[in-house]
Order: C-alpha cells, then sequence, then structure tokens
C-alpha cells in the first residue's frame, strides 16, 4: 500500500525519476546542511544536495509526488501496518494491496527515508523495520483511510 502511493504511477526508484539527484526540491535527506550545522563529519551525506534543512522540516516544503502526497522521501520513515518479513512471503488482498504474510517478526516496516538517510534509503523499494512501540526521531506515521467508492449520494 505504502509503496503504491509513494510510487504514484511511475516505475522508477523514486517518484521523481531514475536518478538520485532528480529529488532536489522533493526530498528533505542527510545533505550540506548538516556538516554546515556542525554535525560530526562521520555522518554520510549527499554532497550534491542542500535542502536547507537541518533535522526535520515542516510538512510540505517540499513538491508533493503526483497523487499529492508531500514527503514520501526524506524527512522521517513511516511505520507502515504490515509486519515485516524478509523476503517478502505474502500475497496482496485483492482490492487494497495489504500484504498477507505469516511468521512475521513483531516488527512492522518503515519506508521512505529521513533526514538523516541517504537518498538509496528513501527509494521506494527500500524498507526497514522496527518492533511496534519504538520511539526515534528518525520514524514517524502517515495516518490513512479506506477510501469507498462506488456510493450514490
Amino acid at each position: 500500500q505504502w509503496e503504491y502511493a509513494a510510487r504514484a504511477g511511475t516505475s522508477t526508484p523514486w517518484w521523481t525519476g531514475e536518478d538520485a539527484r532528480s529529488l532536489r526540491g522533493a526530498a528533505n535527506l542527510a545533505d550540506l546542511s548538516l556538516p554546515r550545522s556542525g554535525a560530526p563529519s562521520t555522518i554520510a551525506i549527499e554532497n550534491w544536495l542542500d535542502d536547507d534543512h537541518v533535522v526535520h522540516a515542516p510538512v510540505g516544503s517540499f513538491a508533493p509526488n503526483p497523487f499529492g502526497l508531500f514527503d514520501v522521501h526524506g524527512n522521517v520513515f513511516e511505520f507502515c501496518r504490515e509486519h515485516y518479513v524478509s523476503p517478502y512471503r505474502g500475497t496482496e488482498r485483492p482490492g487494497d494491496g495489504y500484504q498477507l504474510v505469516a511468521g512475521g517478526t513483531g516488527s512492522h516496516v518503515y519506508r521512505g527515508g529521513s533526514w538523516k538517510s541517504l537518498a538509496v534509503q528513501s527509494r521506494v523499494s527500500a524498507r526497514g523495520n522496527q518492533p511496534v512501540g519504538t520511539t526515534n526521531t528518525l520514524i514517524g506515521l502517515r495516518p490513512a483511510r479506506a477510501v469507498v467508492t462506488g456510493l450514490s449520494p
């Protein structure tokens, strides 16, 4: 579900295109603003990017994807509803694409990258996992609801 929304009809590593540099203006990632702020030089950054945000950026600071969703790349990773398994062994539930998985680890998937991520970590297909209840300044969530179609007024 998250991947479908983040791709927004594209088939490239980022909704912005094939090249990571296409993320300029569309993502808050680890960039030149980190060393400028005095962050340790051991933090890996994208030397080609300067988004002017050291940490979290206000929602809507960057361009939305073609579905109108902001911050699907960078800013904060997003916890997803699905349980983590590696590799995916489930199937998609008809109608909404929810991953039906068995034997999950008790952890949930997170996706999208953060302000401390490199572009490769924000690829649409990239994912990590954390136990439910984890607190971390790099991970948030995106509230969502089911869309009901076919109703008459």
